[in-house]
């Protein structure tokens, strides 16, 4: 059972009785495991809530700054009468023992409630069945959700005229809709921002305050605890009474009962492939039995990376992909969705038919990077690489080209010619500057801005189109004679002639580079 002590906000928060205005501010909200009525002999105890009447507990307060006392006022104000920091006087008329009583029956009330959920955590009883017995206690509509909005308990007694919360609680999960609000209020990345209890009181989705607490497991969303405040008020005691509620509900973190076992063992098993926890490819083999995987095949690796990658449902998007992609391994890595997907050892629209399966199921905008095919997923690390590449790639494609279309996949064979250069130049810049291949894009650079034409692009064509002038011209539109026109200009201003293989290469690699973005070495 988690040690209980019954904080003083909640004992205040039950009792429903207002304070004096001139009571000291309390300076902190101590908890209390046992509550007695105040008597001048008795030897004071910090974790112990003294009951008694003000002219009492005046001269006691003074004397035991660690203890803490609750008074009903039993004399006329006077000058006299110091603040204490450690006492409260309610403004009640009524006996002591009645308040000692109510305090009494607040206390039992809590410690049981308390004791409840030790015994059904213990007992894995499940989330739903935690809510069930706070209902009587925190009176409020509460909700719990797994990382992908699906509704996993909710406190069924106690109806909200909320539209969102019940359309969560007739459809078991929060709509595509909804998911678009969150988005649009930025409330995703609240989410994830979020470590510790706070309250949403801007009523932008629901009329009512809310009271929310993120659960995280090794950086990942696992739980949302949504308590509405449709019938209390929220304050402070509310609030402790919540955080009860979670600091059981948070048992539950780690058992990471909210997905399918079959998803948890080959999620997991990827992770640490990924992380470098598996050693040795034994180890691979054996642990990919037990997560019901074939280790041997042919796969590709796919990362999806979101623009607005704090913002973006990535649990939620992850779960619909599983749901949609059955014969593919979808789970979610460092803020990315990953997807290993069987494909059949010849096939050559393999990439093609991976993307069409994708592109009808993501709607926010982001990169795909796909790797070549692998045989075993004790190369899945390489592969996961390669996709990394390719996104990297495609970042800087989409850059250069300003393209805002909503989905661009790059495969890492298309980008590995520039990924050579590129990585290469980044490394050694100075090893560079002064090669053929960099003056002489600087010099077409330079002559392209002072004469406003193209002979970047057009180069760049006719290389790609292996030095055919026809199908160059066929694809700018432009008369043949004019494309050998300005080839030839270019053998003269570079001083070379492109019937040399060793030159072509050269320069195809440097416009490849220029033309992706990734240096930054052939300024104008």
């Amino acid at each position: 059972m988690i040690p209980i002590s019954v904080s003083l906000n909640i004992i205040l928060h039950e009792l429903k009785i207002p304070c004096e205005e001139h009571t000291a501010p309390l300076q902190s909200n101590p908890g209390f495991q046992a509550v007695e009525l105040l008597s001048t002999e008795m030897q004071k105890n910090p974790s112990v809530l003294y009951i008694g009447t003000l002219s009492q507990a005046l001269s006691q307060a003074a004397r035991s700054p660690d203890s803490f006392f609750l008074a009903i006022r039993d004399r006329f104000p006077d000058q006299e009468e110091e603040p204490c920091r450690n006492l409260i006087i309610l403004r009640a008329n009524m006996e002591i023992a009645e308040l000692y009583n109510r305090v009494m029956r607040i206390f039992l009330k809590i410690l049981h409630w308390n004791y409840e959920m030790s015994c059904s955590a213990a007992a894995a009883k499940g989330l739903q069945d935690l809510l069930n017995l706070s209902e009587d206690i925190l009176e409020n509509h509460i909700d719990i959700q797994d990382s992908a909005f699906s509704l996993l308990a909710y406190t069924k007694n106690i109806p909200i005229d909320d539209e969102i919360t019940n359309s969560l609680v007739e459809k078991g999960y929060h709509d595509t809709k909804t998911i678009r609000q969150f988005q649009e209020l930025r409330r995703i990345e609240e989410f994830h921002k979020q470590s510790q209890v706070y309250i949403s009181n801007d009523h932008k989705l629901c009329k009512y305050s809310t009271v929310k607490r993120v659960l995280h497991l090794n950086n990942k969303i696992v739980l949302y605890i949504v308590m509405h405040c449709n019938h209390r008020e929220v304050d402070d005691g509310l609030i402790d009474l919540f955080q009860m509620l979670v600091s059981y509900a948070s048992c539950y973190v780690l058992k990471n009962s909210s997905y399918p076992v079959h998803f948890q063992s080959y999620s997991q098993y990827f992770a640490d492939l990924l992380d470098g926890k598996i050693k040795n490819k034994d180890e691979a083999v054996s642990r990919a039995a037990g997560a019901g995987l074939l280790f041997q095949g042919c796969f590709l690796l796919a990362i999806i990376q979101f623009d607005d990658i704090f913002n973006t449902p990535v649990e939620n998007l992850t779960m619909q992909l599983r749901q949609h992609l059955t014969a593919c391994y979808v789970f979610s890595y460092q803020n990315h969705i990953i997807l290993v997907s069987p494909v059949q050892k010849n096939c050559k629209d393999s990439h093609r038919q991976l993307l069409d399966n994708l592109k009808p199921l993501l709607t926010a905008k982001c990169l795909i990077g796909i790797s070549n095919i692998f045989t075993d997923l004790w190369e899945l690390k390489g592969a996961h690489e390669q996709a990394g590449c390719a996104v990297e790639y495609g970042f800087h494609v989409r850059k250069k080209n300003a393209d805002n279309s909503e989905m661009n996949a790059f495969t890492f064979e298309e980008s590995f010619l520039t990924l050579i250069i590129s990585k290469s130049f980044n490394s050694s810049p100075d090893l560079f500057r002064s090669c053929f291949m960099t003056k002489a894009i600087e010099k077409l650079k330079k002559d392209d801005s002072m004469n406003s034409h193209n002979m970047i692009q057009l180069l760049s064509i006719y290389l790609a189109s292996g030095c055919k002038a026809t199908k160059t011209s066929e694809l700018l539109h432009m008369h043949r004679n004019t494309v050998l026109y300005h080839i030839e200009r270019i053998e003269q201003l570079l001083g070379i002639s492109l019937s040399d293989m060793e030159v072509r290469t050269k320069l195809y690699l440097g416009l490849a580079a220029e033309n992706s973005g990734m240096s930054e070495f052939f300024p104008l």
